[in-house]
């Protein structure tokens, strides 16, 4: 402000002068002042902008005193952290503690090219599935059987070992791909500014101790930065811009042309094409932050307190198409809350669809999603659903599978609904 006085006087002096020489350039001179004159309005309207805005965000640190828990997400000053002061610690990716990880959910897709599309289970006795599921079998031949047996100890021998070879795979794959993008480190311009705008909203209902008080009415946010409500539980809203999407695909598209074979293991025995984020490197840098910067917070907002402890997860790609899957039969999820990303555009078909809670039978008429590149679909993992035939292109969605080991000690299991003892 000194500068722009400085300015003034140097213009209102120099009108002085050449109205004392009498030269013709008076109004010259005069043009001179009043645009110096204009131009220190301006400025000054401009920085007082600025400071009424500092201003803001000083009144809205004091109301709350972690700066919206530690300065994860500010309007003016938006920050992704990995570690949430208000929510449970991330601890990456976990093996499920519960027995029904060895035992239950078993897909059979096909048996000698015949589709069966059947989820079974499978404790290892081959003799006491033959008996348990004598109904079931009537329907299959010998050999079909046989082959049946062969992906049932595949798959339970997959799951028996996950976590060594799981980690196994990470340390080859960090040691031998390198990686043409930075797009496994989360960044803030990969944020959509709805998701921004959403994050604020929410943060603008925080209590002194930077939680959400019980009186937070979800319905309030419903149309708050275009999220969208499909059916009552199930959210969609814009996440990441178009171009991260892209950067995304490309990585993902050229780890699966030059990654060995023995590195893109399936990720269940439903989805056979994706890749697993976490072996990818991503868990520290863009599962982690997205569970303790968004997830938490916004789940919480959503769905109520008891469902913000989330603090491990399955991070992983599923994809469809010609060379890849190309529908996703009935199921339900092994989590507590699933976020699902589209990332890519070029495609027809493959919508999702809701057939309601797991816990009853499936609904005759689905609520179905079309998706579209950048948004999260976000709902509880118990939620019968499917996704159709993809009819044209490629797709490819990151699946975040979120867990709370306090919701499943308190509540259950997210699959099998019995409570878990912690090791």
């Amino acid at each position: 402000m000194d500068v722009l006085w400085w300015w003034v006087e140097r213009a209102v002096r120099a009108v002085s002068d050449v109205g004392d020489s009498g030269n013709g350039m008076t109004w010259v001179a005069i043009a001179c002042l009043a645009a110096t004159a204009l131009l220190y309005v301006v400025l000054a309207a401009l920085l007082g902008n600025i400071a009424d805005g500092s201003s803001d965000d000083n009144k809205r640190r004091q109301r709350h005193p972690h700066g919206r828990g530690g300065g994860v997400l500010q309007s003016t000053s938006f920050k992704l952290v990995p570690v949430h002061p208000s929510y449970p610690a991330p601890r990456g990716q976990l093996v499920p503690q519960c027995q029904c990880f060895l035992t239950d959910n078993y897909f059979i897709d096909k048996l000698g090219g015949r589709e069966v599309r059947q989820h079974v289970s499978y404790n290892g006795d081959d003799e006491a599935f033959c008996k348990k599921n004598a109904r079931l079998l009537r329907s299959w031949t010998a050999d079909e059987l046989n082959e049946a047996l062969a992906i049932l100890r595949d798959e339970r021998a997959r799951r028996e070992h996950a976590a060594e070879r799981s980690k196994e795979r990470r340390e080859r794959i960090k040691a031998e791909y390198t990686f043409i993008t930075r797009c496994k480190e989360l960044q803030l311009h990969h944020l959509r500014p709805e998701i921004r705008s959403l994050m604020t909203a929410i943060e603008e209902t925080w209590t002194m101790d930077g939680r959400l008080p019980p009186t937070t009415n979800a319905q309030a946010l419903v149309g708050t930065a275009r999220l969208l409500e499909l059916s009552p539980g199930i959210y969609a809203v814009p996440m990441f811009t178009a171009k991260y999407c892209a950067e995304l695909e490309k990585e993902l598209s050229n780890f699966r042309h030059v990654a060995s074979k023995d590195l893109k293991q399936s990720i269940n025995s439903m989805n056979k094409h994706g890749v697993s984020l976490h072996e990818l490197g991503f868990t520290p840098t863009f599962s982690n932050v997205i569970m303790a910067s968004i997830a938490n917070p916004l789940v919480e907002a959503l769905y109520g307190a008891e469902f913000a402890t989330l603090d491990h997860h399955k991070c992983f790609t599923v994809e469809y198409g010609e060379k890849a899957d190309t529908d996703l039969s009935l199921h339900y999820d092994h989590s507590l809350i699933t976020f699902n990303i589209c990332i890519t555009s070029l495609f027809e078909g493959g919508d999702l669809q809701f057939f309601g809670d797991s816990r009853a039978a499936p609904r005759d008429t689905p609520v179905t999603w079309r998706h579209r590149c950048g948004w999260a679909v976000i709902h509880r993992g118990r939620g019968w659903h499917r996704a159709l035939p993809v009819r044209y292109g490629h797709r490819t969605n990151i699946i975040m599978w979120l867990r709370s080991r306090r919701h499943s000690r308190e509540v259950g299991c997210d699959m099998c609904g019995k409570p878990v003892v912690s090791k």
